[in-house]
């Protein structure tokens, strides 16, 4: 089966998934919905196909190189590493001082990091019998 990646399938792929999601799940809805679960025939490999499917949003991407000269509508956002958002949900939230809040609204955050931290603690002990042998260091 060949399938041609185009825009208009791309953004209703990301609109079904919440308006914001990784490249690769917007792959695989797009693969789901409009071919079979299969890659199609006219792509080399499941990599190409997505990276098909980035390209054609980064057309649409301000922060994307050299956007200012392609004179296209944004259509997309790049908030994270293969992460991409509608820009027309990002238009949407408006931003009000608290008192001027009347109903609590929904927003999309951007990407989870994991930050991991080693801390070693040094045994008083040691440190004490390391300070007697050579003393301070000035």
């Amino acid at each position: 089966m060949e399938y041609v990646v185009n825009i208009e399938d791309i953004e209703v792929a990301l609109r079904e998934l919440g308006g914001e999601n990784k490249a690769k799940d917007i792959q695989n809805r797009i693969l789901t919905k409009y071919c079979n679960e299969e890659i199609p025939s006219n792509y080399a490999h499941e990599k190409s196909f997505r990276q098909t499917i980035q390209r054609k949003m980064e057309d649409y991407c301000p922060q994307a190189e050299g956007f200012e000269n392609n004179n296209k509508p944004v259509k997309f956002l790049r908030v994270g590493h293969g992460i991409y958002r509608l820009a027309s949900v990002t238009e949407s939230i408006n931003i009000a001082l608290p008192e001027e809040i009347r109903e609590p609204e929904t927003y999309i955050e951007g990407a989870t990091k994991e930050i991991t931290v080693n801390y070693f603690e040094r045994n008083s002990e040691a440190r004490l019998a390391c300070i007697k042998y050579y003393g301070y260091l000035r």
